[in-house]
């Protein structure tokens, strides 16, 4: 089967961040992040169809994650910010031409002994206020936790995995697999169930 190569012209300029971008639901259109804006593309036509230059208070080259949100497929969540000057979840309605695409900017606070937020792993119960979140500790440290946007704060900690050299997470966001510093235990993988919830199939 032939694949489809696709030649876009980034007349807006700026570097494009891949790892970021998102394809629609509906397959007909690519998100796209770049280090000073994010545009829209019309797979079909690769033409930019909406482009996004300023979303206060989102910063551009600061996002680090996004994820399409499990309800409205209008909206992509957004993870920005860095240690020492905070972190957010930008709601932008990529979709609908409104005046103002921002539907809400939460401030996300730190749990006791986190150091960042990292990705947006999947949603708890597919449940767009509660996304589960990859949480970077100290000393090779990680946490998955479920954050709860309406009390902007960690609702419960599903897992603590420590002794991390470094992880990664499967295309379907429902599957995390860490490399272990300890020899003994060289991976560990983590499955979610269907509703994304705390219980986690585990594997060393």
């Amino acid at each position: 089967m032939k694949k489809d190569t696709y030649s876009l012209s980034f007349a807006a300029g700026g570097q494009v961040r891949a790892h970021l971008n998102r394809i629609s639901n509906d397959g007909h259109y690519s998100i796209s992040f770049f280090n000073n804006h994010i545009t829209v593309y019309s797979v079909t036509s690769r033409l930019a169809i909406r482009s996004f230059h300023s979303l206060e208070p989102l910063v551009f080259d600061d996002i680090v994650d996004t994820f399409l949100s499990p309800v409205n497929p209008n909206l992509v969540y957004i993870l920005s910010g860095r240690s020492e000057e905070g972190f957010h979840l930008t709601i932008l309605n990529w979709y609908d031409n409104v005046k103002n695409p921002v539907v809400s900017s939460i401030r996300l606070e730190l749990p006791a002994q986190a150091t960042e937020f990292l990705r947006i792993i999947n949603f708890n119960s597919n449940n767009e206020t509660l996304p589960n979140l990859l949480v970077k500790n100290q000393k090779h440290s990680y946490s998955i936790v479920s954050y709860d946007l309406n009390t902007s704060a960690v609702s419960k900690v599903i897992k603590n995995i420590d002794n991390v050299a470094f992880y990664a997470l499967s295309p379907n966001r429902k599957n995390m697999a860490f490399a272990m510093k300890k020899k003994s235990s060289a991976f560990k993988v983590l499955t979610f169930d269907d509703d994304n919830d705390s219980k986690l199939a585990y594997y060393s």
